[in-house]
């Protein structure tokens, strides 16, 4: 049994036993070396930042950052972030981020928060 402390609330979950898969350790994360890749990754990662977190605080937007990041580490998850940020885009739901399915792409980025 875990317990989770959301806003103040307290989630009590039971977990079944997790994958062997999932016990293993994630492959640290090394970007890109090619500048062309390397720019494409840090669109997608500041894409998911601002769209899943532009109102949070900078924790807030760290952790979205590093969820991504783990993401591409584990062997679960493809291994850009592109294809994690994206992963599931193409269908109606399964969206591994909700703003590359919901249309948010379409709206306009407010500069200020676009940094």
């Amino acid at each position: 049994m875990r317990t989770f402390i959301l806003s103040g609330v307290v989630l009590l979950a039971a977990f079944a036993a997790p994958p062997a898969l999932a016990l293993e350790a994630a492959e640290p994360f090394a970007a890109p070396r090619n500048a062309a890749a390397f720019d494409r990754a840090l669109e997608c990662l500041t894409q998911a930042v601002y769209y899943e977190a532009r109102n949070q605080s900078a924790n807030g937007q760290r952790a979205v950052a590093q969820v991504v990041l783990n993401r591409v580490r584990h062997p679960n998850y493809p291994n850009s972030v592109c294809g994690v940020v994206y992963q599931g885009a193409h269908r109606a739901t399964g969206c591994q981020f909700s703003f590359t399915c919901d249309g948010s792409l379409g709206y306009g980025i407010e500069p200020y928060a676009w940094e």
